[in-house]
This record gives C-alpha cells, structure tokens and sequence, in this order.
C-alpha cells in the first residue's frame, strides 16, 4: 500500500493532456487568463484520502483547488529545476518578432541557417494537427526513434524518452488527430531530416521530444524547427511556445520568458497519520532544495558518471574535405546515395554542401577504385577529395 501517491503535474497536463482532478481552475499568469476549468464540481470524490505529492507544477499558472477548506497545500519551490519559454506579443508575422526580441548576432545565425538548408536542398515544413494518415505516422515515429537512438549513442548516452517510447507510439496517433499533438517535420528533398512531437493544450504548444539527423549536424535543424514553430504559433494567435524544462544552450538563447516550478503535497485535514506522512515528504523535498543549494546533487552526479566510467562513444567515420582543381576521368565509380547504403557518406556530403554553398540537386559523387577510403564530390562550382581516416 502506498503511504503517499506522487504525481508528475507538467508530464500529465502536456502530454496526457490531462489535468489531476485535485485542481478546479488554472489561471495563466502571462496574459491573466482563466487556462483551465474543470468539468467537476466539489464533492468528497475529489477529496484525497492520502497524502499527494504533485511535482513539476510550472509557476506560470496559479491553481485552486477543489475542496480547498477540507485539504491542507503545502507549496514548495523546486530548486534548480528551470523552465524555458517564448512569450509571444502581438507580433503579426515571424519575422518582426524575430527583429523585435532578440539580438542582431542571433537573428543573423537563424536567418543565415533557414538560407543555407533551403539553398542546399529543397525543404518542405509540415505540421501534422488535426489529421495524419496511420501509414506515415507509423514511419514518422519510427524516423524519429531513429533519430532519437543515434543521436543518444553518439553521446554515448541514454534516453528517458526511448525508455518509454511504446508508451509515446501508442497515443501519440490518436492525440494528432484530435488536435492535442502534433508532428512537425522538415523534409529536405523529400526525406524527414528533424522531427518534433509536439502538445498542445489552448493558446500554448509544449516540445516535447525534438531530434534530427544527425547527418545534417552544420544545419542547425533544432533552430531551424523552432523558427517554423514559432512562425505557426504566431499565426495561429498562441500565447506560448513552452520549450519545458532542462538547462540547454538552445533553448536559453531562445526563452523570452524563465519559469519555475512548485511541488504541491496535499493532505486531507484531521488525518493524523496522513497528516504525518505528507509532512514528512514535504521536508524531504526541502532537504533535496537545501543540498542541491550547496551543489550536493552535483557532486553526486559526478560521484556517479564516475562509478559508470567514461560513456563510450559512437564515434561517425572521420573524413577530411580538400579541394581539388580537377577530376581525372579514369577509375571512377560513380555513386548514388538514393540507391546505395551508403549512409556513412552523407555527412560527408553534407558538409561539403554547406560549406561550398552548393545544392544536392547539382553535385556528382564518384569512388575512386584504386584508393579504399577516397570519394570525389563535384558541384556546380567547386570540386571535393573526401579522404576518410581509418
């Protein structure tokens, strides 16, 4: 029997799309809207009958709650748990907003990013809200695991996410299409490239779980994407862009708006035992504040990489990019990616599109016969000895 349940408010809320029935209204502090109301009303059915714990309460809604004269809250800030956001203004299109919130330095390197992808391929944006058909869900999802698992063994790292991944397959499909997800997809000539699942819930859009290629690593996809969303969000008059917790570059750069988060315990009144058991998680959570404020947890982390040892990892083919003035036209093999599994080369390819300014469409690749780890990639313009090292 468990002495106290314990609950995950902000998993719940965007991704099960599902409010814990101890709350009976949501107020959205940004733009001080009602965001939520429950369908319930008070009655003892919503009155815990233990102690319940709530983590990951993001602070930009203000709760009530149901039966609040019947139940003691105990709120507690949760240290060095941040969230990221975009609040967005009334900005009519991407690009103002763009022009209005960030530095010139950082509006030049998404502007320059959204040039270099669409000058070297031909990308296609797609958002799936509303409608996806089973068949391409089914290949979305399983693109995006790859992506997913590559990315994680590069780092020589595990996931969360992948840990769950049946759980995400599984709901995800019929979330789409009643318009409480979404999956956005960049194609580059008709192949998905970076992928985002994403939730919605009103006026905000939570991401979820984004990956990409890492094959197209100099593209900066992940900007690329919440570019594209962002330009959605403002055309669709969306309050919110939650880019949801965890201390990334990416998404300080991006955030206009830092939040945190509250641990809720709640315990009905004159329950003595409950009332003892809820207490003492709420001064186990404060202990976990005072030791993470003394870097505690950081210690530990370290104290436990250390017991794993050093992460082994999956290192991509090294390869070296020269230019040449010339090819010769004898012992040449020439070499097509579309038919070829030759999926090792095209970060290779890659590269050389995005540094040369050349586009896919335009380039020639040849094996030379007489030396095991040498390619030529010809374009328009330039010409490239790949020589892979190992």
């Amino acid at each position: 029997m468990k002495l106290i349940e314990k609950e995950f408010f902000y998993v719940s809320f965007t991704q099960d799309n599902f409010c814990l029935p101890y709350y009976s209204t949501l107020r959205n502090n940004i733009n001080d809207t009602l965001f939520y109301v429950s369908k319930q009303k008070d009655s003892l059915e919503n009155l815990p009958d233990k102690g319940t714990s709530i983590s990951l309460f993001p602070s930009y809604l203000h709760p009530t709650f149901f039966n609040e004269n019947l139940i003691n809250i105990i709120k507690i800030p949760q240290k060095k748990i941040n969230g990221y956001a975009i609040k967005i203004n009334e900005s009519r299109d991407v690009k103002t907003f763009i022009h209005n919130q960030y530095k010139k330095k950082f509006k030049d390197n998404i502007l320059n990013s959204l040039s270099k992808l669409e000058n070297c391929f031909t990308p296609v944006y797609k958002l799936y809200f509303g409608e996806i058909p089973l068949k391409e869900y089914d290949f979305l999802m399983r693109t995006l695991k790859g992506m997913l698992t590559a990315r994680f063994n590069q780092r020589g790292d595990s996931a969360h996410t992948l840990q769950n991944w049946d759980y995400y397959k599984n709901t995800s499909f019929e979330s789409i299409n009643s318009k409480n997800a979404s999956l956005f997809v960049i194609y580059a000539n008709g192949e998905p490239v970076q992928i985002s699942l994403n939730h919605h819930y009103k006026d905000v859009m939570f991401i979820s779980i984004p990956s990409y290629d890492i094959n197209f690593s100099k593209f900066s996809l992940g900007n690329i994407s919440i570019y594209k969303l962002l330009e959605w969000c403002i055309k669709n008059e969306y309050t919110l862009l939650d880019l949801a917790y965890g201390d990334l570059e990416y998404k300080r750069r991006w955030c206009n708006y830092n939040y945190a988060f509250e641990h809720h315990v709640l315990y009905p009144k004159n329950t003595l035992f409950v009332a003892i058991i809820a207490n003492i998680e709420a001064s186990i959570i404060r202990l976990k504040n005072t030791l993470k404020s003394k870097n505690i947890d950081v210690f530990i982390t370290k104290l436990k990489a250390m017991a794993k040892g050093k992460p082994s990892f999956n290192e991509a083919p090294k390869f070296e990019l020269s230019q040449i003035p010339e090819i010769q036209p004898n012992g040449l093999m020439p070499i097509d990616l579309k038919k070829e599994n030759r999926s090792w080369l095209k970060k290779a390819v890659n590269d050389f599109l995005y540094l040369n300014k050349e586009h896919i469409n335009d380039i020639e690749i040849y094996k030379l016969l007489n030396r095991e780890n040498l390619y030529i990639i010809k374009g328009k313009h330039i010409i490239n000895k790949v020589d892979f090292k190992g």
